[in-house]
């Protein structure tokens, strides 16, 4: 489909913050020069043909008390789908890819505990028949931009930002009531209309300015990093994706991740546990997104060509779940903001 060059410019804009306030639609408009209907129209318009996933609050997980890991499963050729769909039945699974290597299922696994998490994985190993798995847990966290370069327009992102949203955010005296459960759930899919916010409270029987603190409180303790729309890469051009994996000493972690995420096309950047008697090595995990494979491995190639490190490529052949987490089924009333 094509995209239109007032499509990037509101794409642009509402995927680097959704603003709160009670007519975003007429905020938006003022900065891209259409009036309020026109800009609603044209996110309407986004989002039914899907280029727009939904707009929705960044939930930071770990913020809220869950625990999350990446696992990579080496399923057999001809079982992909049935494995596959065994997995998708667990809520907790909200990101699950075919990827073109030996461990070719590749899925994020949320629970409320360590315990939980175990207790799922060997469940999951028992119900596929796969014990050829990796637990691959975050050590740590370097960069999360969902912020997409969209073919058409010049290259940018803020570093600073992006670092700043991995270290600690402050602490608040409060404790999550059901309303705040009910926000969260609200939060997770935004109504494309002129006043989402009051369409809220509204539902929640609460005023709109509590809802605006409470979210302004979700802010400040990093349980929310923003409210952004999510967009579908493929269909404003980003047609291939590759998990690239690195094996990094930790002597030169600092000077190889600062390289990595001064890359807009490097989305994700984490460190992850290793497992050397299984011959998983890598530690470093990168996810880059490109308008074709050769675009993909240009980027690689310039990594190691100033890098040289052992390293190892997935590109992904499939998607097979995508789903928007349900934290507010997982958090207990009266948890405390994390510190």
């Amino acid at each position: 489909m094509a995209i239109t060059s007032l499509d990037i410019k509101i794409l642009d804009t509402i995927q680097q913050e959704f603003p709160v306030c009670p007519q975003p639609f007429k905020t938006l408009s003022t900065n891209l020069g259409l009036t309020e209907d026109e800009v609603l129209n044209q996110v309407l318009s986004l989002k039914e043909q899907g280029v727009i996933r939904r707009i929705s609050a960044l939930f930071n997980s770990s913020k809220l008390g869950m625990v999350t890991t990446l696992v990579a499963m080496k399923a057999p050729g001809d079982k992909i789908d049935s494995i596959a769909n065994i997995i998708n039945e667990y809520a907790g699974v909200t990101h699950h890819y075919e990827r073109d290597d030996d461990y070719n299922l590749w899925f994020t696994l949320m629970a409320k505990s360590k315990e939980e998490l175990t207790k799922f994985i060997d469940e999951i190993k028992e119900k596929t028949g796969v014990s050829s798995l990796l637990n691959l847990p975050t050590l740590r966290r370097f960069k999360v931009d969902t912020t997409f370069w969209i073919p058409g327009t010049p290259f940018k992102q803020n570093i600073e930002e992006i670092i700043s949203q991995n270290l600690n955010a402050t602490s608040l005296e409060k404790y999550i009531d059901e309303t705040d459960k009910e926000v969260f759930k609200e939060l997770q899919a935004l109504s494309v209309v002129l006043h989402p916010y009051r369409l809220i409270a509204d539902r929640l029987k609460i005023t709109e300015d509590d809802l605006f603190e409470r979210i302004s409180a979700y802010k400040k303790s990093g349980i929310i990093r923003k409210i952004r729309a999510v967009l579908d890469h493929y269909k404003i051009g980003l047609a291939e994706n590759v998990l690239v994996v690195f094996k990094v000493t930790r002597q030169d972690m600092p000077k190889i991740v600062d390289l990595l995420i001064s890359y807009p096309q490097v989305t994700h950047c984490y460190e992850r546990q290793t497992y050397p008697e299984q011959g998983w090595e890598y530690n470093l995990f990168a996810m880059i997104h490109g308008r074709t494979k050769q675009e993909c491995e240009g980027i690689i190639s310039s990594i190691l060509e100033k890098t040289g490190l052992e390293y190892k490529k997935l590109y992904t052949k499939r998607e097979l779940k995508k789903a928007n987490p349900r934290y507010f089924e997982y958090i207990s009333t009266g948890s405390r903001f994390p510190q």
